[in-house]
């Protein structure tokens, strides 16, 4: 213990030293830093305070910043007082640490224009602590603060405290003011002449630190620089940035700006340019986003590009799923499944499955006759396998075999999405989202219902959710809008919904998720 205190003494004084023999503002202030976070990384609030008021004497010319540091400190300790609940120095010394907070950083502020970097940290704590309280000052003094940072931009090089201000704002829940400010960090960076390879490295690096809008802020600059070099040389760059941003269950892509890239990519060279895997990316990409006729048609030029290809029974599958019961497209629907059905050696899941919706499809038509041989195919292909698309076809036969309708919840669907009263609306007036949308054998997943709008007027409305397609082994309430679902067999499984008022059908859903 006795040795520990006798290394931070000596390193106080070491820092102490160092800060009144430096030649530089610049140089102190950097030691002053470095001080600081070494202090208050330790809870050394006090320690710190009293190590900034021995050098206030000696360096004159930096109370400015000696002023910001403590109430860097103050803002600091009072946060961790309240997270530890240390209430009896909270209470005992809680308001002269806030008076000193306060006359700090103004004095700080008053002392400096918006040209230096103290002015604007001042600022960042000054409102990070009202902030934090849910005082009135809040507002006017995030506007004075993003004005400050604003006008520093214009007139300075450094653009790193911009950069960290709209960090600051960001985790704080100010994405508005973030943004802006992102908006003039990206400006600066695109006026500074930084070579093209070394923008992409800095979007590449924000995107490693999970800043994905200010990563594709900086990749929206060097893109514009590189179409302006040499296009061809941009397209393979293109495809390994956009491959970056496609669905991910993890949050961390933006599949939105993921297929921008590839619309640029096409724009720029055509379709044909994406090989097998950047065409697969940019299918699913849609399909998560839910522009289905894009993805549709993504999944059909694999078909047809690439019958030998590794993703070639996903693409047929969807595409036929989706121009069935999306597209209100049939005859293109079974010419998918028909396509994975033709090959008599091949067993797969997307196979079990196309015989499936054949059957299907048959028996929704009224021809129970190809309806019932597609299932009868279909338990022979899978030869006891394959158990969550054989218990459907063999519900579907004992329907067949007893005459009875088809299950309620299924006729509902293909009655909204295939009937003569397809409204294609429906699609879009409930949001139906799986999570995660690629799972593992046995891993329980998650489908959300929510209708568009929600309610109407002041009386929630009563909604009933009719689930069916490949959702598991327990049927959910009428009333439940969660389904929880688990697959023992790989494949892409659809789920369909249909969801009801007292007036009748409002709302039809359809989602894909896939098992590896």
């Amino acid at each position: 213990m006795r040795s520990a205190i006798c290394q931070q003494t000596a390193q106080q004084d070491n820092f102490a030293q160092q800060i009144m023999e430096a030649k530089t503002k610049d140089e102190a202030y950097l030691l002053l830093e470095e001080a600081s976070d070494g202090y208050l990384a330790n809870n050394r609030y006090n320690e710190f305070v009293a190590f900034l008021g021995v050098l206030r004497p000696q360096r004159q010319d930096l109370l400015p910043a000696m002023d910001y540091y403590t109430g860097l400190a103050r803002y600091r300790q009072i946060e961790y007082l309240e997270e530890a609940q240390e209430w009896n120095e909270y209470f005992n010394r809680g308001d002269a640490y806030r008076q000193e907070l306060l006359s700090s950083l103004e004095k700080a502020i008053d002392e400096t224009s918006y040209l230096e970097e103290v002015n604007l940290y001042a600022r960042l704590t000054l409102w990070q602590y009202y902030k934090g309280r849910d005082d009135p000052l809040n507002s006017k003094v995030l506007s004075g603060l993003c004005e400050s940072v604003a006008q520093y931009s214009q007139l300075k090089q450094e653009v790193e405290p911009v950069r960290k201000i709209a960090d600051a704002l960001k985790s704080a829940g100010e994405n508005a003011k973030a943004k802006e400010l992102y908006a003039l960090y990206i400006k600066k960076i695109s006026a500074a002449g930084i070579k093209e390879s070394r923008l992409k490295e800095i979007a590449s690096g924000f995107y490693a630190a999970g800043n994905i809008e200010l990563s594709e802020g900086i990749y929206d600059v060097y893109i514009e620089r590189s179409l302006q070099e040499n296009k061809q040389k941009l397209i393979p760059a293109l495809k390994t940035i956009a491959a970056q941003f496609v669905y991910q269950d993890n949050g961390q892509g933006d599949p939105v700006y993921a297929e921008k890239l590839f619309a640029k990519i096409e724009e720029l060279a055509g379709k044909q340019v994406l090989d097998e895997e950047s065409m697969y990316l940019r299918a699913f990409n849609l399909e998560k986003i839910k522009d289905f006729a894009g993805a549709e048609d993504r999944y059909a030029f694999l078909v047809k590009q690439y019958p030998k290809g590794r993703h070639f029974e996903e693409a047929a599958l969807k595409a036929g799923l989706i121009s069935a019961y999306v597209l209100q497209d049939k005859l293109s629907a079974k010419g998918f499944f028909e396509r994975l059905t033709q090959d008599e050696k091949i067993i797969s899941p997307q196979v079990i499955s196309a015989y499936y919706q054949l059957g299907l499809l048959a028996q929704w038509e009224g021809d129970l006759e190809k309806a019932r041989a597609s299932y009868l195919k279909l338990l022979e292909k899978a030869g006891g396998d394959f158990s969550d698309t054989t218990a459907l076809a063999n519900a579907r036969l004992k329907e067949i075999e007893e005459n009875r309708p088809m299950e309620y919840n299924l006729k509902m669907f293909l009655q909204a999405s295939l009937g003569d009263n397809f409204i294609a609306q429906r699609l879009a007036a409930a949001d139906l989202s799986c999570r995660p949308y690629r799972l593992r054998p046995d891993e329980q997943a998650v489908a959300e219902a929510t209708p568009q709008p929600a309610q109407t007027g002041c009386i929630p409305i009563a909604f009933n959710y009719l689930w069916s397609g490949h959702n598991g082994e327990k049927e959910p309430p009428a009333d439940e809008r969660l389904l929880k679902f688990s697959h023992k067999y790989s494949g892409t499984k659809e789920i369909n919904l249909v969801i009801v008022s007292p007036t009748g059908i409002i709302a039809y859903a359809f989602d894909l998720v896939d098992v590896y």
